[in-house]
């Protein structure tokens, strides 16, 4: 089993914030994904749930809807979409950005987001969608 912190995949971490774990609290895990890396989330999800069944998966969705594949997950508890962040000038500021540059762009306001909408929170773990958990992170 790896300890917490060990580079998972080609170096590449979860970004931590504030993480303390007390036995039988849950987290937060969240990402920021669109449509054609849906099928990422899914599995990032899935494998979290599998280690971490009492974590919430909250995904925020970089389309202007809620996209079919990501209605009835079982792996997530809350979709968010991006538009709906409260981010100035939205639409305007994302389009001049690349696909991926656009998901990296939001990330900030979600996380912020996140800290407002669940204030008590201590436990919230922003993973990429192509990492993969292959044990709880309390380990």
């Amino acid at each position: 089993m790896l300890p917490f912190g060990t580079a998972i995949r080609d170096g590449y971490l979860p970004i931590v914030i504030n993480m303390r774990f007390v036995g039988g609290d849950y987290m937060i895990i969240c990402s920021v994904t669109c449509a054609d890396n849906l099928h990422e989330a899914k599995m990032m999800a899935r494998a979290v749930k599998y280690h971490m069944p009492y974590a919430w998966i909250v995904i925020c969705l970089m389309e202007r809807t809620i996209h079919p594949a990501a209605v009835n997950v079982p792996w997530f508890d809350e979709v968010v979409l991006a538009k709906d962040l409260e981010i100035p000038r939205f639409e305007g500021s994302i389009f001049k950005y690349s696909l991926l540059e656009a998901v990296t762009s939001i990330k900030p306001k979600f996380l912020s987001s996140l800290f407002e909408r669940y204030p008590h929170e201590q436990n919230v773990i922003f993973m990429d969608t192509d990492i993969i958990a292959y044990a709880p992170f309390d380990d």
